[in-house]
């Protein structure tokens, strides 16, 4: 049996690289928001929704993976709560706006 070829591995150090820089760019954006910019918190959590929903889309329709994925049950998770949190603020947002409408 051959020895596995490690000359991959590089390509490999970058890629997680690259994704552990943007995951970490999304998380001061949306720390931001939830600080200083809370009118745009309803448009972040559709944007989680959708990233977290379309990588679920990719691992079990279009491309499933060969072997498990170790975060694959995390993207479910946080796909669950970031839409419980966008209904809660739509819909408070809209118990507010007919209150305030009423009076």
């Amino acid at each position: 049996m051959d020895e596995p070829s490690l000359s991959n591995a590089p390509d490999v150090v970058f890629l997680l690289a690259t994704d552990g820089i943007s995951q970490l760019c999304l998380g001061v954006l949306l720390v931001w928001v939830a600080l200083r910019r809370r009118e745009l918190v309803p448009q972040m959590l559709m944007f989680e929704s959708a990233m977290n929903a379309l990588v679920l889309l990719m691992e079990y329709a279009i491309k499933p993976p060969v072997s498990p994925v170790p975060g694959r049950f995390a993207h479910m998770a946080v796909l669950a709560v970031a839409l419980a949190a966008l209904a809660v603020v739509v819909l408070g947002r809209r118990k507010n706006t007919i209150s305030t409408e009423r009076s």
